[in-house]
């Protein structure tokens, strides 16, 4: 008897459990604000390009040490597994090594856009000396 009236409240119960949104993201913390008279840079496809230039810079000189030329041994020992997995499309004339040059000629290749045209523009905005 029992069960026969607490099975339809608990049924309604969970029904309207059930049928209420979900709201995930409400417990997710928000990022303080920035402190005051921090100045942003506007994000443009140059400011970009620069700054996935730098990172891939930064790889290539931990990976490859002080050398210029990266193994493939390194750039797996380094954990770049990108590289390690296509070393072989990159370097195509079979030395054994690719240079920054190759690597980043061959991940422009795979890009959207023409970052090497986004890459002259930011050198040349980079050369700009401006007055105020």
């Amino acid at each position: 008897m029992r069960y026969e009236v607490f099975s339809p409240v608990l049924l309604l119960a969970i029904g309207i459990m059930l049928a209420s949104p979900a709201y995930a993201y409400d417990d997710l913390p928000v990022p303080p604000p920035a402190p005051a008279g921090t100045v942003l840079k506007p994000l443009t496809n140059e400011s970009i390009q620069t700054e996935l230039d730098q990172r891939l810079a930064d790889r290539f000189r931990t990976a490859a040490g002080s050398s210029s030329q990266l193994t493939a041994q390194q750039a797996k020992d380094s954990g770049w597994g990108f590289i390690s997995d296509h070393f072989a499309q990159i370097d195509k004339g079979h030395q054994g090594y690719v240079t920054f040059k190759q690597i980043q000629a061959f991940i422009d290749a795979r890009s959207l856009g023409n970052p090497v045209e986004t890459r002259a523009r930011a050198r040349a905005a980079a050369a700009i000396q401006r007055i105020e």
